[in-house]
């Protein structure tokens, strides 16, 4: 995430002085720093009153593995992975000359009890693996962070993005208890930094974030659109698309209540397609039946 001074860039016209004007809610960024015992951020957030079930798992076994090999990383010792999902092979980078050769060392791969077994085993190595399995089986490296943030708090918060490429967003005001709710208890068990300032109501804020509304909006009805043209769906996929249309109506009719500005074209769009999307459900389901 950018610094402070390269993200004054992004949001200047979005962020007004004049402490007259309605605060429409607020602009937030961060920078990560170290990892994230996932423990501990449940406990922070059950501390904080918030829903432990919103914090998402400990990475997988797989993720598990593959960190943990990659910490194993040298010169001269390479991390490859293998045909098969899940397995590694450690080899070492010979190098003589000019001549570079290479020797498999062992294979790494879970077990059927999820848990790493080398061939040949090589106890130097092994232990390593071990440890760092077990330790990145239960943190959160600093891209889970923002992946979490971005995919999971910011949607509960109703959030748009500010920029094509992420990184800067737009909390609208009642929502920003519940995210500095969540900040908090983030910043209580990590090092990472998350930064707030104020969007004010001003007309280049409203024209900033009413973009951020409709380009999210069109870009979620442009997919289903095609999905509903050009995929085989059965029906409930169907309605699960639906479901996810009725979701961006109901986002796009709170900014609509947020900022004072209508956006008939875009909710008579998505209304017209959740409709479209809830009948050929009805109509794939019937056949369904007629099928069986």
């Amino acid at each position: 995430m950018e610094n402070t001074a390269r993200t004054t860039e992004v949001i200047q016209g979005v962020v007004a002085l004049d402490q007259g004007t309605k605060e429409a809610g607020a602009i937030v960024w961060w920078r990560m720093s170290g990892d994230t015992q996932r423990a501990d951020l449940v406990t922070a957030y059950i501390a904080a009153g918030l829903n432990e079930k919103e914090v998402w798992g400990d990475p997988g076994p797989a993720s598990a593995l593959r960190r943990s090999m990659h910490s194993l990383e040298e010169k001269r010792r390479l991390v490859r992975p293998l045909e098969k999902r899940g397995a590694w092979a450690l080899v070492t980078e010979n190098v003589k000359g000019e001549d570079i050769s290479h020797t498999n060392l062992a294979t790494v791969h879970l077990g059927d009890d999820d848990k790493p077994t080398m061939n040949p085993v090589i106890p130097d190595l092994l232990q390593p693996i071990l440890d760092g399995f077990d330790y990145y089986s239960r943190t959160w490296t600093t891209d889970d962070v923002s992946s979490w943030l971005t995919h999971r708090v910011l949607h509960s918060c109703n959030a748009v993005t500010l920029r094509d490429t992420g990184g800067v967003y737009f909390v609208p005001r009642n929502l920003l208890d519940l995210w500095r709710r969540i900040v908090g208890a983030l910043r209580s068990v990590s090092a990472h930094r998350v930064f707030e300032v104020p969007a004010l109501a001003s007309e280049e804020a409203v024209a900033s974030i009413l973009d951020a509304v409709e380009r999210e909006a069109t870009t979620a009805a442009t997919a289903m659109e095609e999905d509903l043209v050009e995929a085989e769906l059965g029906a409930r996929a169907l309605r699960n698309r639906a479901e996810k249309c009725a979701a961006v109506v109901r986002k796009v009719e709170s900014y609509e209540a947020l900022l004072g500005t209508k956006l008939d074209v875009l909710r008579d769009r998505l209304l017209t397609l959740q409709g479209q999307l809830a009948a050929a459900a009805l109509v794939a389901l019937a056949a369904k039946s007629d099928d069986e």
